[in-house]
């Protein structure tokens, strides 16, 4: 986590509030553990969410990417990869009710298929597809109407 916590700005700029031992409010800067922290949280609520309702389809909307599949090949490798991707294929390929997950984060349009086989055939896939595109066009979309406020804009 220390590649991360001094390659990365978010770990230079972004501050958290926590609570000291005596009840005081202070910020804090940002850092990896807190990301993963959230992630674990976050993760947790979610697969409670999709146990809840199995029959329900849901299409998911995140910031960062669930898969590897979904990291930009220009930046692949550079040691960064896990604060940029997930790597969620054979949990993802298991939920029945995700057709679609969309992601932003990683700055290109890409669409992949996270899938499972069935019979060990190529063509026996029932694949779930991610796609960082639609969330592009989406915020773009929301950024130029003048219905959306300022401060709304990119809260999906």
């Amino acid at each position: 986590m220390n590649g991360v916590r001094r390659r990365m700005g978010e770990y230079f700029f972004v501050k958290k509030r926590s609570v000291t031992s005596n009840g005081e409010t202070r910020l804090a800067k940002f850092r990896p553990e807190d990301a993963a922290d959230a992630f674990d949280a976050s993760w947790s609520a979610l697969q409670r969410c999709l146990a809840a309702n199995p029959a329900k389809p849901t299409v998911i909307i995140t910031h960062h990417a669930p898969s590897r599949q979904g990291i930009n090949p220009a930046f692949a490798g550079n040691g960064l990869d896990g604060a940029y991707a997930s790597d969620l294929d054979a949990t993802i390929a298991a939920f029945d009710n995700v057709p679609i997950w969309v992601h932003g984060h990683t700055h290109i349009r890409k669409s992949y298929a996270i899938g499972v086989q069935f019979g060990g055939h190529a063509d026996d896939t029932m694949p779930r597809t991610a796609c960082s595109a639609a969330l592009l066009l989406m915020q773009r979309r929301l950024w130029s109407s003048k219905r959306v406020k300022a401060h709304h804009r990119f809260r999906l």
